[in-house]
């Protein structure tokens, strides 16, 4: 069974040259679906709250025993050298 994160993302020719790439060939969210999302990143993570739930759960599996940052506003303060 293949997950949807795990897809090949097809694309047009013009999509896929940065030189003819218009901004009318990819999906523009508006602003309010955006705001509307209880999912964080503006989607980024996943388009569901199912969705991101089992981003997480493949992130924490991969990442044993390290708790990363699921927003900004969690994530520490700057490491620093």
């Amino acid at each position: 069974m293949t997950t949807e994160q795990d897809q090949k993302i097809e694309q047009t020719e013009n999509q896929r040259d940065c030189y003819r790439a218009r901004p009318e060939d990819f999906h523009v969210s508006e602003p309010d679906e955006i705001t509307s999302r209880t999912q964080p990143f503006h989607g980024q993570c996943g388009d569901t709250d199912r969705e991101y739930n089992r981003l997480l759960a493949v992130r924490q599996a991969k990442n044993k025993g390290v708790n990363l940052p699921t927003a900004t506003d969690d994530a520490g303060a700057p490491h620093r050298a």
